[in-house]
């Protein structure tokens, strides 16, 4: 005799940890023409480095009524939160700095949803530096960012400033290349200064 077994894939529409940080472009919720899982949990982070105001639109919309929810962040702050069928309107944040989140319960489902994000390159953009040599990488960072003065071997003051101005990182330094430890800090943009004797550098870093 013989035996058969089979196993079903069920397919993963969408995850969490998803970064877009492109000046423009798409997300959904993944199923594309079927309807979502239960029990999804998913997110965005849409930053790109020169972007200052991100304008999220969506074009279609249909989740289970209070239950299925779409949750939108400037930084860490909501700006809206969604479910049902009608669409939302355009959401801005002025932070450089969006996070989509997609939860559904474990009942009932729906076609779900899809939209697109554009940006406003105003205020401050990746260099602000005259001479635009400084280098921080990678950008976006997470755990670890490496600063690359343009005129490392002398001496080199580092700081890096929050969203409200507080200072959470300062160094002085001669090294030609600068480790900073970003674990633990809040997701968001933050202004990285170099300064020294020779002039002074700024460069917008995000953290996420």
């Amino acid at each position: 005799g013989w035996l058969v077994g089979f196993e079903a894939q069920i397919p993963v529409y969408c995850t969490t940890n998803q970064m877009l940080t492109d000046i423009s472009g798409t997300l959904s919720d993944g199923s594309g023409p079927r309807n979502y899982h239960n029990a999804s949990t998913c997110m965005w982070m849409i930053a790109p480095p020169v972007a200052q105001l991100i304008d999220l639109q969506f074009e279609t919309f249909d989740t289970e009524p209070d239950f299925d929810v779409v949750t939108i962040y400037d930084g860490n702050e909501v700006i809206g939160a969604f479910s049902g069928n009608e669409i939302p309107p355009m959401l801005t944040a002025t932070s450089g700095i969006m996070f989509v989140v997609f939860t559904s319960n474990a009942e009932i489902t729906a076609p779900g949803w899809t939209a697109f994000y554009t940006t406003d390159l105003v205020g401050l953009g990746e260099n602000l530096s005259e001479v635009p040599k400084l280098a921080a990488f990678p950008n976006p960072a997470h755990d670890k960012l490496m600063v690359r003065p343009a005129n490392g071997g002398v001496h080199t003051h580092i700081k890096l400033t929050n969203s409200i101005g507080q200072t959470v990182y300062s160094e002085n330094s001669q090294r030609n290349e600068i480790q900073v430890d970003i674990s633990g800090w809040l997701p968001g943009i933050y202004l990285l200064e170099v300064s020294s004797a020779e002039g002074r550098e700024l460069m917008k870093v995000i953290v996420w």
